[in-house]
């Protein structure tokens, strides 16, 4: 077995010149306030000894640096060490200076992901393998880093993938946690993919997931849809922010542990709505075909009245009784007060003179909510209510173009009843949890 600090024989105590301890490669960059230590020793005296190893006339300091500061500090020109002898390697004696002081004043995570790496490495070295080509060999393996660490193997994986990401992702340095560390690790490696992706790298063998997949632009909308064609579209399904800071307003939140994808939602500020619907209408008006539909989802207080009011002044016609989803199941933040609400609700208005391909149809659409675990998106609406909108306000083959993409259902809902679709998002993480729904849906040959 490896010999460890706890295993090492030290019957070698010497007073040595303090001037004479070398102090080099030292893994900690912060030593932290030394003033208790110092007081320690001056009061108690110095209960651990360093531990050096001989290097001709002078002393290689391996484990203690802080009490040899702290020392320092009290000018004591000699200092009691423990001397390691050489029937221990130079590749032990480092993995034994780095053990010793992974156990010492705590380590930033990202401090102790590389020295949980260094180790590893040191003792794979001591055995004649080269750690650049294996992780592990007959005479040292995960676990016996882990025993000597008295750390377990599942830990010191997680240690070794941290440090390998910390070298591609220099902005980890400064993360506060372990868990901060792999979250962050997931959305990096999540974001690389979904740049693949966007290069042409996804579904190059599968027609209909590579059309979902192109349809799906990230990106800011209002620079995206200048490209967009005067009428050109039939048909737009726009879910706009509302202004009422959703994702603090709602008890569930989408399920991050399902998809990868946090609770992205990108708000807008009261004070800079009135604008945003401004800049959105007259956009969605442009690219809007003559005698075509677009349904507006909005929230009741405080905008209902007002986003009527510009869809008007942008010049779309409509009425102020509006579309309504009924939900099986209500919300309610503030029992004692409100009624727990049981839909949501949205405009349709039009552009000329359009009629609607189901005359007469109730405004009511009764579809159950998708399960919060199972959302990508806090506003996210099931593929049946939205396949059900589209069939009311447009015929097969129809254009729909989706502003404010989320979770992209409305790309499937429109590919399912034979229209085609495309939006934007700004978040590339919306677009890979969509990538990876597309990725497990199967589709019909006809």
């Amino acid at each position: 077995m490896p010999k460890n600090p706890a295993q090492l024989e030290l019957p070698d105590v010497r007073r040595v010149p303090l001037s004479s301890i070398k102090i080099v490669g030292r893994e900690r960059s912060i030593l932290g306030d030394l003033t208790g230590l110092a007081n320690s020793i001056q009061t108690e005296g110095l209960l651990h000894f360093p531990v050096v190893c001989e290097d001709g006339d002078e002393f290689r300091l391996l484990a203690g640096e802080r009490r040899i500061r702290a020392i320092e500090a009290l000018k004591w020109p000699t200092c009691p060490v423990h001397v390691v002898h050489a029937d221990v390697n130079s590749a032990e004696i480092e993995a034994i200076e780095l053990a010793e002081n992974l156990h010492r004043l705590p380590f930033t995570p990202a401090e102790t992901a590389r020295l949980t790496r260094k180790i590893h490495q040191k003792m794979l070295i001591a055995k004649g393998v080269d750690p650049t080509q294996v992780n592990y060999c007959a005479g040292w393996t995960i676990k016996d880093t882990a025993d000597m660490l008295s750390m377990s193997p599942t830990t010191i994986q997680r240690h070794l993938k941290e440090a390998d990401a910390i070298d591609l992702f220099p902005e980890l340095e400064n993360a506060a946690s372990h868990q901060e560390i792999d979250n962050s690790i997931r959305r990096l490696t999540n974001r690389m993919q979904v740049m693949d992706a966007m290069k042409g790298n996804a579904f190059e063998d599968d027609q209909a997931k590579r059309y979902l997949s192109d349809a799906y632009y990230i990106g800011d909308f209002f620079k995206l849809v200048k490209k967009v064609p005067n009428d050109s579209v039939d048909f737009i399904e726009l879910d706009p922010p509302y202004a009422i800071d959703v994702i603090s307003s709602r008890k569930s939140k989408p399920a991050e542990r399902n998809y990868g994808a946090t609770a992205l939602y990108n708000e807008v500020e009261a004070g800079e709505y009135i604008r945003f619907l401004k800049r959105t209408f007259a956009e969605c008006y442009r690219v809007l075909r003559d005698s075509c539909w677009m349904i507006v989802w909005f929230s009741n207080e405080p905008w209902q009245e007002i986003v009527f009011n510009e869809l008007q002044l942008a010049g779309f016609l409509g009425t102020r009784t509006p579309g309504i989803w009924v939900k099986p199941n209500g919300i309610c933040n503030s029992p004692d007060y409100h009624l727990a609400c049981t839909t949501d609700q949205f405009y349709y208005v039009r552009k000329g003179g359009a009629m609607l391909k189901k005359p007469a149809r109730l405004n009511t659409f009764y579809h159950p909510t998708i399960p919060s675990q199972q959302r990508i998106h806090v506003t996210e609406r099931p593929v049946e209510l939205l396949k059900e909108i589209l069939t009311t306000f447009c015929l097969e083959s129809s254009r729909v173009m989706v502003p404010f993409l989320g979770s992209g259902n409305t790309l499937f809902a429109a590919q399912e009843v034979g229209m085609s679709a495309f939006g934007y998002e700004l978040e590339s993480e919306l677009k890979l949890a969509f990538l990876r729904r597309v990725a497990e849906r199967e589709f019909s040959d006809a």
